[in-house]
């Protein structure tokens, strides 16, 4: 999402390193266009804007495979801790080669399942 692209850049303007983590990946049955969508995304952006029936349904239907694919993912995810720690230890061992990165220290900023993740790294 550009949320988590603006804070890691903000992040950088501040002086550390900012790295956004994608946990959602790309995979068939939710794809990247299928995050996030916007009135813009939709087949017919000017039908919407003028309140068309049937540039409501496709913008609804864009909203709805959008909620559907990100709970199926992030449910899963849920389901799989593992899962959650191998993938952003992944993220992170890829941070630490940047010769900005700390080789040590790291802290993170999470929101919903980016929250959850952060509290999956810490030591149990």
């Amino acid at each position: 999402k550009q949320f988590d692209v603006d804070q890691a850049a903000f992040l950088a303007r501040v002086g550390y390193v900012g790295v956004a983590m994608d946990l959602y990946q790309e995979n068939p049955d939710y794809r990247f266009e299928d995050r996030n969508p916007s009135r813009e995304d939709a087949p017919f952006p000017d039908a919407i804007n003028a309140n068309s029936s049937d540039g409501e349904v496709e913008m609804h239907e864009l909203s709805k495979r959008h909620f559907q694919g990100a709970f199926r993912v992030m449910n899963e995810l849920l389901y799989h801790p593992k899962r959650i720690r191998a993938l952003t230890a992944a993220y992170l061992e890829k941070a630490r080669a940047h010769p900005a990165a700390h080789k040590e220290f790291a802290a993170g900023i999470g929101y919903c399942l980016g929250g959850q993740t952060c509290l999956e790294q810490l030591p149990k």
